[in-house]
Order: structure tokens, then sequence, then C-alpha cells
């Protein structure tokens, strides 16, 4: 992102680490079963739309 003076790299940055931090906690908490698997699917659905709007973003970005 840097190479290509991307003007958003770090807000991007940011939510990588952001989303790095929702991993942690999910790991580290002690939780049921059920409430394991709610939480990675709430993370799943929550790095889909990180994939879909803020790396496509940088993809066209860097395609134009």
């Amino acid at each position: 992102m840097r190479t290509y003076n991307f003007p958003f790299t770090r807000a991007h940055v940011d939510q990588h680490q952001e989303l790095a931090e929702m991993l942690k906690i999910i790991r580290f908490r002690d939780l049921s079963i059920a409430a394991y698997v709610n939480a990675l699917d709430n993370f799943i659905d929550i790095f889909a739309e990180h994939i879909l709007s803020y790396d496509l973003e940088y993809a066209k970005f860097i395609c134009s």
C-alpha cells in the first residue's frame, strides 16, 4: 500500500489490527461452544465485509 501511495493505508492497517484484536479476544475468552461459534461467525461476517469493501477498494486503486 505504501509502495503505491494508497491514500487510506493507515486506516486499512488499523482495521487489520482491529481484526487481529478481535481474534485474540475470541481466542482467550472462556466461552461455551455455542458462544465461541457465534463469536467466530460474527468475526467471519466482519472479515468478509472488510475484504469485499476495503480490500476491493485497494485492488481497484492499484488497477486504475
